[in-house]
């Protein structure tokens, strides 16, 4: 475990456990703040509810439990701001499970305390929607990322570009979790309007553009919707040729799904020119003779192949066999079939295109 973390856990720990004021550790927003004259020193708070009121908070000591009085209510919220970094704390660590524990307690103060449209409320819902989209847990994901899209909305403005951009990613976010959950049209209706919302911002980070053209692309790629797939990848890629250069290497995975996305369509020419572009910063990256160049080489062969160019096919392929023999060798499986498909061609009418 990182240093940092261990000293930064045990540091929220011991604060947690009533060795210091509520109050002497962090405001509503997390930030740290001056020591107050009623600080309450306390190793919990328990929420206890008395027939139909509010829950009403205790402060649970060595000498047992005193009410919280209601003008320590920030004490309360002060409280589900230590769960909530110390959530934070348990996610950068990978400890999910842990997070989504504080999370909860966090949660359970603040929407008492701040309203279910508060602010950290969304934050929290959404960090939920996150650890359970890495927990490939997407059904719960889809759940909490519409909860902190509510919340973004609650406090979307049309001028203010802050509630513009959160509202924006908390869309990307949902679009994201459609998409792993094979809810496609929701997918494709909540990264529009992720689009729509954030375009008229005109310092929107660029980056964030390109993802959601890419993550568009991906859904109608599953929907089989290839040139609609193709055209939010080519869109991606023009931005990300400005952030990043021509020949950033970066842009291979680009060009490579671009070639298998116009073959998918049928375009053997144009698979063939974005196979090529991948190809070319391969080799710039790993020299000629390298296992991804092989395959590369290989994609190429397949569309030569399926477009009846058998010269250009076998030429391409005993490229791949000279590369797979250098690093498998002569008798690996992956070197023996390229060299049965060679034979296959050679023995087969030619029909040079």
């Amino acid at each position: 475990m990182n240093r940092f973390y261990k000293v930064a856990l045990l540091f929220v720990t011991i604060y947690m456990g009533g060795c210091s004021s509520i109050n002497n550790f962090l405001s509503t927003d997390g930030v740290v703040s001056e020591p107050s004259s009623n600080s309450i020193v306390a190793d919990r708070l328990i929420s206890e509810k008395k027939d139909n009121d509010k829950p009403k908070f205790v402060a649970v000591d060595k000498q047992g439990a005193v009410d919280i009085p209601e003008h320590a209510e920030h004490a309360k919220i002060k409280l589900a701001g230590l769960y909530y970094r110390l959530a934070l704390l348990y996610q950068k660590k990978g400890e999910y499970n842990q997070a989504v524990i504080e999370l909860n307690k966090a949660l359970k103060i603040d929407l008492v305390n701040l309203g279910k449209n508060h602010r950290r409320v969304g934050t929290i819902y959404s960090m939920l929607g996150t650890i359970y989209y890495k927990k490939r847990k997407y059904p719960l994901s889809v759940t909490n990322f519409k909860k902190s899209v509510a919340v973004a909305r609650s406090q979307f403005r049309k001028n203010d570009i802050k509630s513009r951009l959160r509202l924006s990613s908390e869309l990307g976010n949902i679009g994201l979790a459609y998409w792993k959950s094979g809810e496609l049209d929701s997918a494709i209706k909540s990264l529009k309007e992720a689009q729509q919302i954030s375009a008229v911002v005109k310092k929107q980070p660029k980056r964030k553009v390109a993802n959601r053209y890419i993550y568009l692309g991906l859904v109608y790629w599953k929907k089989k919707d290839y040139k609609l797939a193709i055209s939010n990848y080519l869109k991606a890629v023009e931005i990300e040729k400005q952030l990043l250069g021509k020949d950033h290497y970066q842009l291979t995975k680009r060009y490579a799904n671009l070639g298998l996305l116009f073959r998918l369509d049928g375009n053997a020419p144009k698979s063939i020119e974005y196979y090529s572009l991948a190809l070319v910063l391969e080799q710039k990256e790993h020299g000629d003779h390298h296992s991804v160049v092989a395959n590369r080489y290989s994609d190429l062969a397949a569309i030569y192949r399926r477009s009846g160019n058998i010269k250009k096919a076998i030429s391409t392929y005993q490229k791949v066999v000279t590369i797979r023999s250098k690093h498998l060798g002569k008798q690996h499986p992956k070197t023996v079939a390229i060299q049965k498909r060679i034979s296959m061609l050679k023995n087969q009418p030619k029909r040079q295109k």
